[in-house]
């Protein structure tokens, strides 16, 4: 039994979409360049909550014969979370590592994965996308939305994301994680065997540290959830930790941003909340037939 290093995840329970500004244009784009179809079956991994697959579910329920959805995650809690909004049968929701799906070969026609693969380390992304990979059909095809830096802004963004991991207490989850480059991206399709590579979208919006307020106490509300029920006291407290750890990652960002990034990462400093417009990239790659 392979062990899972989901703690962090466990722990971790935000809105994706509100921390990383994401817009339901950009979900157009993933459905779009998904292309779900009648009678497919269709594998989400390192899904968390499954907001993907909601979406593909939400596209297709209609059809005389809907698509076959799965989702694996390695967080029970982020699963739970699934179960409770996803109306997918619940055996096709699974607790499990995208490096050994449990899957037979050929078993999908469509594989996503929306900004999961970078929370393990490079080469180990590798090991992932081959395993994506196997478990395809020929002629099947695999869509990844992650991050697309370049050599420059790859370690300063990393850096960021490590003091933000750091103050809210995510440690394991800096221990795992790799954020690549746009050209790492490429080198994932090209490694496993993937062919007609394609960058099908660019998301460039602004992320504001504000939003990131319920990540920085996300921790600390789940462990007094353990215990008992988060009352108004807990909130006030819990409020002016994450004001404070907001300050200390302002103040870390404004040191630790070259100025000549500035005006790539279109940087804007509003005092209590600093924006950084980090590039990501919804990619497409086919299994050859």
């Amino acid at each position: 039994m392979k062990q899972l290093n989901n703690k962090g995840f466990d722990y971790r329970i935000v809105s994706y979409e509100k921390i990383h500004s994401v817009t339901e244009s950009d979900f157009t784009a993933l459905l779009g360049a998904l292309e779900p179809k009648e009678g497919q079956r269709i594998f989400e991994g390192c899904a968390g909550y499954g907001a993907v697959t909601e979406r593909i579910f939400n596209l297709t329920q209609n059809l005389s014969n809907p698509p076959e959805l799965f989702i694996l995650d390695e967080s029970e809690a982020q699963l739970e979370r699934a179960r409770q909004q996803l109306a997918i049968p619940a055996e096709n929701i699974i607790k499990g590592d995208i490096r050994f799906c449990p899957f037979e070969d050929n078993f999908f026609d469509t594989v996503v994965v929306k900004m999961g693969i970078h929370e393990i380390s490079f080469g180990e992304q590798k090991k992932a996308v081959r395993e994506i990979f196997r478990i395809l059909k020929p002629g099947g095809k695999f869509v990844m939305w992650d991050l697309a830096l370049d050599n420059e802004t790859q370690p300063v963004f990393q850096d960021i994301m490590r003091k933000k991991n750091d103050l809210a207490g995510f440690e394991i989850i800096n221990q795992n994680r790799y954020l690549q480059s746009l050209d790492e991206l490429h080198e994932l399709y090209e490694v496993a065997g993937f062919e007609r590579i394609e960058e099908v979208y660019s998301i460039n919006h602004p992320v504001g540290t504000i939003d990131r307020l319920e990540e920085l106490v996300s921790k600390d509300r789940k462990l007094i959830s353990e215990e008992r029920e988060v009352d108004p006291i807990d909130e006030i407290y819990l409020n002016m930790i994450a004001q404070m750890r907001l300050k200390l990652l302002n103040a870390y960002i404004r040191k630790r941003v070259p100025g000549h990034l500035k005006v790539r990462f279109q940087y804007q400093d509003f005092g209590n909340n600093i924006n950084l417009t980090i590039p990501k990239m919804i990619m497409s790659g086919y299994k050859p037939k």
